[in-house]
């Protein structure tokens, strides 16, 4: 197999063809990895411009990113959302609409601010609409990396920046890409001849993160005697609930939040629910697990169509169930598998989320 591989500057100018011959495609929306392309053509791209790559006998383009490196022919390429890897400050905020609060923020830091040069890129946001809640610093601002809280926004509502085409416009491209939250459910289990190399690595929720929280009122003036507006469990199928008998992990480990006051007279109340700030504190505990396998490219199974970053999956493994998420992906030239890949734990030491 050989990739047709195009370059693309900031502004939209064409920068050049080239084919890949080896290559190996490295997809993963918690960690960023490379993908690399060793190219033969006359590519001209820099260091933070656009490559995208389709497969020669397919109208599919099967990789977008921004180059990461590009030395001896050999292109190393981030996906699209490395583009936020700045600090810009962050304070609790909730809202209906996490993929237009997103838009807003990379119209804000990345598209408005010109010394970022990104003038070509077009988001259609409009396609889907999450609730969303950001507890921040509580009593003061804190620097994030936009990237670090757009993927805190994948792991917690399945919301993703993608790729979503190229429109030719006077002799200039426009990449057209969406904010969306990933709706849809595949089964799968591991006694399919074609899944191969299998490995579960697992993290109960009770292990490591905390499946209780309490909330109190920021007028709490008690410690022995405090009152809580509202307690939430998060279960071992990583539902939220407020009945610590529904299938909850003893002992618990507990997390405190505290709610607003209630607005002045005539101000409008913009406080999240209790059920939003249970979401947000615990609900990052959700798929606190790595799975992978492999499977032939031309299985009968999965397609393409299947390979969608932020896809919720049920996983039977040996008879055990993992409500999961597609999370990433690889393949490459040299074979005829692609690894996938499901949760959000890393079990090596590149987790990039809280």
């Amino acid at each position: 197999m050989r990739l047709n591989v195009w370059g693309i500057s900031r502004d939209g100018t064409g920068r050049g063809f080239a084919q890949a011959f080896k290559f190996e495609i490295s997809q993963d929306y918690l960690t960023n990895d490379k993908s690399t392309f060793n190219l033969h053509g006359e590519l001209n791209v820099e260091v933070g411009e656009f490559l995208i790559a389709k497969e020669t006998d397919s109208s599919r383009i099967c990789y977008f990113g921004v180059v990461d490196s590009f030395e001896n022919d050999v292109v190393k390429a981030t996906d699209l959302y490395s583009l936020l890897s700045f600090e810009f400050v962050t304070v609790p905020i909730s809202g209906k609409s996490f993929e237009e609060h997103l838009y807003k923020l990379i119209k804000r830091y990345l598209f408005d601010d010109p010394t970022k040069l990104v003038t070509c890129v077009d988001v259609d946001y409009s396609e889907t609409k999450t609730s969303h809640v950001y507890q921040g610093g509580k009593s003061e601002p804190v620097s994030r990396t936009l990237l670090w809280y757009a993927t805190n926004g994948f792991k917690k509502y399945h919301v993703v920046w993608v790729f979503d085409g190229l429109k030719l416009i006077d002799g200039k491209y426009r990449i057209k890409t969406k904010i969306k939250r990933v709706d849809g459910v595949r089964n799968i289990k591991n006694n399919i001849y074609t899944f191969l190399n299998w490995n579960v690595y697992f993290t109960p929720v009770r292990s490591k993160s905390a499946n209780h929280l309490v909330i109190y009122s920021k007028g709490e003036r008690s410690m022995e005697n405090a009152k809580p507006l509202s307690v939430w469990y998060l279960t071992q199928d990583n539902e939220l609930v407020q009945d610590a008998n529904d299938k909850v992990w003893r002992p618990t480990r507990t997390k405190v939040a505290f709610y607003d006051l209630p607005p002045k007279k005539g101000e409008e109340d913009r406080r999240p629910t209790y059920q939003e700030i249970a979401a947000d504190m615990l609900r990052g505990n959700h798929y606190s697990h790595e799975i992978t396998f492999d499977l032939t490219r031309d299985n009968e199974f999965l397609n393409w169509d299947d390979f969608v970053m932020g896809l919720k999956y049920n996983i039977i493994y040996d008879g055990s169930m993992f409500k999961s998420v597609l999370t990433g992906w690889r393949y490459s030239s040299d074979g005829r598998f692609v690894q996938l890949r499901f949760g959000n734990v890393r079990s090596r030491l590149s987790e990039l989320l809280e």
